[in-house]
Order: structure tokens, then sequence, then C-alpha cells
């Protein structure tokens, strides 16, 4: 069971706001956040995607971890879900299974 995925940033802020528009479309919001750490989720009892300042609090390794081409898809891949979902219509619902 996947309970998180982790993404290391220099830039909180500029990553906040990313993901908070992101996986807003989702149905997902913060639901743990502390100094060097946010987390999102379509609820607690889901798996979250987290961002965080690095441990050792030296910059990330990387600013561009992806290829150019892999950076370009995963730009068509959030335009086709932003286009697809809307700014927030067709939001998923959290599942009350517990």
């Amino acid at each position: 069971m996947i309970g998180y995925v982790t993404f290391g940033t220099n830039d909180m802020a500029r990553a906040c706001a990313f993901y908070d528009a992101l996986l807003a479309t989702l149905g997902a919001g913060r639901f743990m956040e502390a100094e060097t750490y946010v987390a999102w989720a379509v609820s607690p009892t889901q798996p979250a995607l987290c961002v965080f300042k690095p441990h050792d609090q030296k910059p990330c390794d990387s600013e561009q971890p992806l290829s150019k081409p892999g950076q370009e898809r995963a730009n068509q891949l959030a335009a086709q879900l932003l286009a697809e979902r809307g700014a927030g219509n067709n939001r998923a619902k959290p599942d009350r299974r517990g």
C-alpha cells in the first residue's frame, strides 16, 4: 500500500502554489503542514503527495529532474488534466469507506 509520494523543493512557496492549484482539480487539499513540508490528499486515509524542504538543508540536487521530453510530457498531462477537470468542476469525491 502506498502511503505517500515525496518530492523535494528549494522553493516551498512556489511548489505549494503549484500543487494547491493542480491537486484541487482532483478534490485534494492540504491535510498536514509544517515549516518543512506540506502534504495533500483527497482524505487522510488515502495516499498523499508531500513536498519537503531537503532534510540536510542543502539545495535539491536538481531543479530539472526530468529530461526535456519528460518535462514536455508532464506539462501536456497537466494541461490535459486541467482541461478535462476544469477549474474545480467535477471534483473527485473523498472516499468515505475509511
